[in-house]
């Protein structure tokens, strides 16, 4: 499996090691392995301040028998989640620096044509320096390769054996209500039935949030939808007026060179399909191999 380790940082980077993915032991290993590469790939093209960059990958003591990768980026603090469960009282102006770093991140993300699929408070880092960078893009994957209900038909399909995804959903609409009869016909038949067995009312997000101003809970209504096509995009909110002493850039992200660059041998949707790839101890090295010469081209 690969795992995380972290040397001693410098003030300014850290080594983390993506070990072991080489494991002659199970398939799982290289299929670890394979998400590893993908997300060193999607971040070297992805370069924005509030996206965790990719510094260097160190050379291997052999290029031939390797099995560690070790990563050399920026050193962040913590996550959001460690933020948002601490004692410690957020200020409005507190959260809206917050989400305004966030939603810059996913803006360029979406402007390269690309979807974070797994974005949760573990994934935003933070440091002393007031720094947000958005983490792991393991599965990262084309916008034109999601659907609205992929998300959603993956929790389904475990729901069955753990009621933990059952609560999480009933959880979401409780807050943003259960969707409507055309809201539902997006999704497959299974998730559909399932969807429809639960029967929701929209919360009133001002008794939810009660220290929410006016603006944020406006923001929050139009960033809160079921259906994608309702839902305010990343571009649109940063120029929502909750943000309006922030510096606004209307111009597009520069991302058009992903569309033919990320991901030439993981061009695929879900973890099953990204499984099946034809890449072997041997091949997955080669590739590992190709991405480490780019950050040392001697």
């Amino acid at each position: 499996m690969i795992r995380r380790r972290s040397a001693q940082p410098s003030p300014r980077t850290r080594h983390t090691r993506l070990g072991a993915f080489l494991s002659k032991s199970t398939r799982g290993d290289v299929f670890y392995g394979i998400m590893a590469l993908r997300d060193v790939q999607v971040r070297r093209h992805l370069a924005h301040e509030n996206i965790l960059s990719v510094q260097e990958l160190l050379l291997p003591s052999s290029s031939s028998t390797f099995v560690d990768v070790y990563v050399v980026q920026e050193s962040m603090d913590t996550d959001l989640r460690a933020v948002i469960k601490s004692q410690n009282s957020l200020s409005d102006d507190h959260i809206k620096y917050l989400m305004y770093n966030i939603l810059s991140g996913i803006k360029h993300l979406h402007a390269a044509n690309l979807v974070h699929r797994k974005l949760r408070p573990t994934k935003i880092l933070l440091n002393r320096n007031d720094e947000v960078k958005i983490s792991d893009f393991q599965h990262t994957c084309r916008r034109e390769e999601i659907r609205v209900w992929m998300q959603l038909r993956e929790e389904t399909n475990e729901c069955i054996n753990r009621c933990d995804h059952l609560q999480h959903l009933r959880m979401v609409f409780k807050l943003i209500g259960s969707p409507n009869d055309d809201e539902v016909r997006a999704c497959p038949t299974q998730a559909a039935e399932f969807v429809k067995s639960i029967c929701c009312p929209k919360a009133d997000l001002a008794t939810v949030f009660p220290t929410a101003t006016t603006l944020a809970l406006d923001l929050l209504e139009r960033m809160l939808c079921f259906d994608p096509k309702k839902r305010i995009t990343a571009a649109n909110a940063l120029m929502h007026p909750y943000f309006s002493e922030f510096a606004h850039d209307d111009t597009p992200e520069a991302g058009s060179a992903l569309e033919c660059e990320v991901l030439p041998t993981m061009d695929c949707s879900t973890d099953c399909e990204l499984a099946c790839l034809d890449l072997d101890e041997s091949k997955l090295r080669e590739q590992f191999l190709t991405e480490i010469r780019l950050y040392h081209p001697e």
